[in-house]
């Protein structure tokens, strides 16, 4: 991880445009990834629970990597994100267009 941040703060904050739409959708995304993995790996789902970590993490990559896509699709049409729409409506008491 710590190598990851470096090799980001190296190249700079523009070379990775598609990692700027999952932070423009930052609360959507993250409870997105949320109820995706609960319901992927929660026993009680009968998922992947008792998977080992290498199918875990490639899972959850590409759960993280088709919600960035979603991401870069939804704000080609959009402003922002459906929560991020919710909670600016909740925070200022009226819904913006």
């Amino acid at each position: 991880a710590a190598a990851g941040a470096l090799l980001v703060a190296r190249r700079g904050p523009g070379s990775f445009p598609w990692l700027a739409a999952a932070g423009r959708m930052a609360l959507t995304v993250y409870i997105g990834e949320s109820v995706l993995m609960t319901l992927i790996f929660a026993p009680w789902a009968g998922g992947l629970a008792g998977a080992g970590n290498t199918v875990q993490l490639a899972v959850a990559l590409a759960a993280y990597g088709a919600l960035v896509g979603l991401s870069v699709g939804w704000l080609r049409r959009f402003e922002r994100g459906p929560l991020e729409r919710v909670w600016r409506a909740a925070t200022y008491g009226r819904v913006t267009p």
